[in-house]
């Protein structure tokens, strides 16, 4: 059994590629079924803001690939087309880069210290 995450974030691919694969509300829980749908698929969160989509999972068996190809299909995407924008971490990585874009807990933030917003306000500071 292993967790794993993909992702793509505004670093990785230009906005109108973070646009055909975000899950807005409507769709958010239809594609959360359709993962876990799948035979390796354990328990899946699916994380989609303004600036990443992440894919969180806990699969079992041979998982080489499934939610890539997971994530092209449900977005009718070209096989691999999506690819060289994404990002995938495993085990204790995929656990490092959690808590690295995760919300301080009990702090009100609405993003980790990875957040555009956070650099955006460290750049303003900076500058004045």
């Amino acid at each position: 059994m292993q967790l794993v995450t993909y992702g793509i974030n505004h670093n990785t691919a230009p906005i109108n590629i973070l646009e055909r694969i975000a899950f807005n509300e409507d769709v958010l829980p239809v594609a959360l079924n359709s993962l876990k749908q799948h035979p390796n698929v354990i328990e899946a969160v699916v994380l989609s803001t303004c600036n990443r989509t992440e894919i969180y999972c806990h699969l079992s068996g041979d998982y080489s690939n499934v939610i890539n190809l997971w994530l092209h299909q449900f977005h009718h995407q070209d096989p691999d087309s999506l690819t060289q924008f994404l990002y995938q971490y495993e085990g204790d990585n995929a656990v490092r880069h959690l808590l690295r874009v995760a919300p301080p807990h009990g702090r009100g933030y609405r993003a980790g210290i990875t957040s555009a917003g956070l650099r955006l306000a460290k750049l303003i500071r900076n500058s004045q």
